[in-house]
């Protein structure tokens, strides 16, 4: 069932994924495709589908938690749900057919460009 507290809906391929309170959730319409991926976001609310926060890239939903800390991916199943890549000040940017792009920031040398493909590290 869908927690009636949902938002922030996300078109995927085949599915849709959404959070609920601080939890990020997917469903393909059906009660058992319906289930939470990742617990504990601190960024909830900013999970909007375009945003420099949360995308769509390459079949995985590709989002930024804990304050831009952390880049996440996920494929819509919790053990596809991996952290990708942590620094700070985190923003998804665009992507082409391969790759996806997002820019960070290290006390080492500020903000630079990544990128991410099949959610493996940059």
């Amino acid at each position: 069932n869908i927690p009636g507290h949902a938002r922030n809906f996300i078109q995927g391929a085949q599915e849709v994924y959404f959070t609920a309170g601080d939890a990020l959730w997917r469903t393909d319409g059906t009660e058992e495709g319906t289930f939470q991926l990742r617990t504990g976001l601190s960024n909830a609310n900013r999970l909007t589908s375009g945003s420099e926060y949360a995308r769509m890239h390459g079949g995985r939903l590709y989002f930024v938690d804990r304050d831009a800390s952390e880049l996440w991916a996920s494929d819509g199943s919790p053990e596809g749900t991996v952290l990708v890549f942590t620094a700070s000040s985190i923003r998804i940017l665009d992507g082409n057919e391969q790759t996806l792009f997002f820019c960070a920031g290290t006390p080492e040398t500020g903000v630079e460009l990544y990128g991410t493909t099949n959610g493996d590290p940059p």
